[in-house]
């Protein structure tokens, strides 16, 4: 039912046979924000996932599995279980980045020339900048039960890797919260410049 029924909030549920984990994968469409929910289940030696839709961001963990050499060949399946996790929390920083480019680039249009657009784009990038928060909110309680809860299905050589994962998790949301504060201190900064600019329009009539 969880797999199914999307979206489900990302979480890790143990059952005696098997674990499930649930967790958002977000990516940028057409300079869109689009998220969709990535299932994976491990049943002894074998993860299977399940996905809303064609297309992920695991093509480098692909490539790795095919090295007989990689770590893939020679830990237990929690490893992939671990890179995937650790696949789809990465994707976010570059998301993150772009954000900051549009916010800075939207700045320097406020104080050229403040034209309406501008606050309609700052709402728009607020509304996506909550949608990923409450995305990621949750994976901070998935990645610290894998890591610290003595209950995680994952083993201990996993479970160090998985404490990496854990703490990108704190950062990106520590990130997000800082771009949502960008966002408000611009849409300030554009009141204020419309403002001034109405002031000297009023001296001059």
């Amino acid at each position: 039912e969880d797999v199914l029924h999307a979206p489900q909030r990302p979480k890790l549920e143990l059952y005696e046979t098997h674990s499930l984990v649930v967790i958002d994968m977000v990516r940028l469409k057409e300079d869109a924000l689009d998220s969709e929910q990535v299932s994976l289940i491990v049943i002894g030696d074998t993860l299977i996932t399940f996905q809303e839709s064609p297309g992920d961001v695991w093509n480098p963990i692909r490539s790795r599995i095919e090295v007989p050499e990689s770590r893939f060949r020679r830990y237990t399946i929690w490893y992939l279980g671990y890179a995937l996790i650790d696949a789809i929390v990465d994707n976010i920083y570059p998301i993150l980045e772009r954000y900051g480019d549009v916010l800075n680039d939207l700045e320097q249009e406020a104080m050229e020339d403040p034209n309406p657009s501008i606050q309609q784009q700052i709402y728009l990038i607020k509304r996506e900048l909550y949608a990923l928060r409450r995305s990621f909110w949750p994976v901070r309680e998935l990645t610290s039960k894998l890591t610290f809860d003595e209950t995680s299905p994952a083993d201990k050589k996993v479970r160090v890797f998985m404490r990496d994962v854990h703490d990108h998790s704190l950062q990106i949301i520590e990130l997000v919260e800082s771009s949502r504060e960008m966002c408000n201190s611009l849409q300030d900064f554009y009141i204020s410049v419309v403002s001034n600019r109405m002031n000297e329009v009023m001296k001059a009539l």
